[in-house]
């Protein structure tokens, strides 16, 4: 993941809540370097790139085909769909250069709501994700168990690594 001001994260996993405290302060520090310094880390965008390829949604795409190029089993490709599905549905669709550590920590606040087999209740099927979201609010649905919430941090982690890896995927620089 890179930073605005050009600091670079590579390889970031986050495993459990202490590990995101420490991310979260990291990045808070990352950010208060100037620009100026930051620009001395040789970080250069790819020329050329389409207007649509700097999309979040689009880059979910991508990733969701590669999964599948890659042959990965059908439940890791249909997981890792509906957790970047509501990280999509939460944050938006956006360029990648606009996308923050403050996107992450919205997608996590918010997917605790998401109610389980939310595809299933009734009335939910024409719903966006943050309407489905704020009804469970609503209703007080329960968080989701602590190893589905560590199953959200893999895949998000697992997508915005493969973004860093591909120097031509326009991650923010």
């Amino acid at each position: 993941m890179a930073l605005p001001n050009g600091t670079v994260f590579r390889n970031v996993q986050i495993d459990n809540a202490e590990d995101e405290r420490q991310f979260r302060e990291l990045v808070r520090e990352a950010t208060q370097t100037p620009a100026s310094q930051a620009a001395d880390n040789g970080a250069a965008p790819c020329a050329g790139r389409a207007k649509q390829k700097e999309m979040l949604a689009h880059q979910i795409g991508v990733h969701i085909s590669d999964l599948e190029r890659a042959g990965r089993e059908k439940k890791t490709v249909l997981d890792s769909r509906h957790t970047l599905r509501l990280f999509l549905g939460i944050v938006g669709d956006k360029p990648l250069s606009f996308l923050s550590s403050d996107d992450c920590c919205l997608f996590f606040d918010e997917v605790q709501f998401w109610p389980r087999n939310a595809s299933k209740i009734p009335g939910n099927k024409d719903m966006s994700v943050k309407d489905i979201i704020k009804r469970a609010k609503v209703d007080g649905v329960e968080p989701p168990a602590g190893h589905t919430m560590n199953k959200h941090r893999q895949r998000l982690s697992a997508f915005f690594n493969l973004l860093i890896e591909e120097p031509c995927r326009p991650l923010p620089t």
